[in-house]
């Protein structure tokens, strides 16, 4: 099943995905929509982290890192942005962040996202506003 949606809000999409998986839909695929595969219900946690990477290896070694306290990676490339991990482990916390300022930084770094898309396009609003 594919499905298109838009979230501003990390805590609200995790929180829809956690939803589809209890009604046994999990989260294959996320590039320009979400994809979904059938499985029985559960209780999967998913969780998503905000970060680009510049080389491969980082982009392997994040994922490695995760996968070592009991997540694993779903969805994301080295570019994309947004990482999708899945709690593989019973032993793992409920959070893929063990404290309160790596839980902020994904936002500060989510909020820089923002700040550039709107400075972008700040230049082209005002020329469409002074051609008309």
């Amino acid at each position: 099943m594919k499905k298109i949606r838009c979230y501003v809000s990390l805590d609200k999409e995790e929180k829809w995905l956690n939803e589809m998986a209890n009604r046994g839909w999990e989260l294959d695929e996320k590039h320009t929509k979400y994809e979904f595969r059938k499985t029985s219900p559960n209780d999967t946690i998913i969780k998503i982290d905000y970060r680009n990477f510049k080389s491969k290896d980082d982009f392997q070694n994040y994922i490695i890192l995760f996968k070592d306290y009991g997540w694993g990676h779903i969805a994301g490339t080295k570019t994309s942005g947004k990482q999708y991990f899945k709690k593989i482990d019973e032993r793992a916390g409920d959070d893929i962040f063990s404290d309160v300022s790596s839980k902020a930084e994904r936002y500060k770094k989510l909020s820089n996202m923002w700040l550039s898309l709107v400075v972008c396009y700040i230049p082209i609003s005002i020329a469409f506003a002074l051609l008309m």
